[in-house]
């Protein structure tokens, strides 16, 4: 994945704050996108599915080509095992499901995702970890 050439206008984001610079690579390299009204919100919470999105497509930058997408039959397989898997939003679906099939997304041990809900700082750090320690990055 290549970055985008030059920056990303977001309307909440004027170059002289002091996140801009990581909003714009993060941007820039598909990590994170904005809203369609043309904002950020990098001061709003992040949800568990807006985590799962942005691991998923670390995960595809770092990775390349050896992260291929999961069949339709394995998709069904991967998420039918929450009971909520229904409330994902559609941009959502493809990446929580790949990232459960590889075993980095577990839900909350209740056979849900709570895929709308804020994703906590520990919750962040489970899932970097587990992204992390299972493509060999660390032990």
């Amino acid at each position: 994945m290549s970055p985008v050439e030059g920056t990303i206008p977001f309307n909440d984001s004027p170059s002289a704050k002091w996140d801009y610079s990581t909003i714009q690579i993060a941007a820039r390299f598909g990590i994170m996108n904005g809203f369609d009204d043309g904002t950020f919100r990098g001061n709003q919470p992040m949800t568990r599915e807006q985590g799962i999105v942005a691991v998923y497509r670390a995960l595809v930058l770092m990775k390349g080509d050896e992260v291929q997408p999961l069949d339709d039959h394995a998709k069904r397989e991967a998420l039918s095992g929450y009971q909520d898997a229904a409330q994902l939003s559609d941009w959502a679906k493809d990446a929580a499901a790949y990232l459960i099939h590889h075993g980095i997304v577990a839900g909350d041990g209740k056979g849900r995702l709570n895929s709308g809900e804020t994703m906590t700082r520990a919750e962040a750090a489970a899932l970097i970890y587990k992204l992390l320690r299972d493509n060999g990055w660390i032990d």
